[in-house]
Formats: C-alpha cells, structure tokens, sequence
C-alpha cells in the first residue's frame, strides 16, 4: 500500500479566515443607554432598518482602521458579507 504524506495532500479549508464586525453603530450606542436607562434613543431607532443605522464616529474610525490593516495583508481569494 501506498504511503500518502500529509504535506502532498491539498487543504481543504482555507490557510487563513477573516472575520470582520461592522463598526460601533448608533444602535449600539442607544442599547447601551437603554441598559443605563434611558429609552428614548432606541424607541428613536426603533422603527429604522438595520441598513440604516449609522455608524458612530467611533464606528467610522474602526471600519477606517481596519480597511488599511486588510489593505496592507495577504489579498483574498474570496470575501463574502452581509448586505448591511
């Protein structure tokens, strides 16, 4: 019988996976309010899709931040996200 070495055999997951969260938004924001008390900024976002809810200035500066780290690494073969 034939001996198959582990290094001539193809992987079959990916070498390397991304997995990236959307920014601080201002529903997170207002959830974290909510839970000090105060319930008018999610009773405001209530009634807003998730596709349009903000995102903080915080939230922008993290997107931001992490756009120029993936820039600066490995390209990808393949990127999949949520349409929000």
């Amino acid at each position: 019988m034939p001996t198959i070495r582990m290094s001539e055999i193809a992987p079959k997951w990916p070498k390397r996976l991304v997995v990236v969260r959307h920014g601080r938004s201002e529903l997170n924001e207002a959830l974290d309010l909510f839970d000090e008390g105060i319930a008018e900024n999610l009773e405001r976002l209530e009634n807003v899709r998730d596709v349009d809810i903000k995102l903080t200035k915080a939230g922008i500066w993290q997107a931001e931040r992490t756009g120029i780290y993936l820039a600066a690494t490995e390209r990808f073969d393949i990127c999949l996200s949520s349409p929000y």
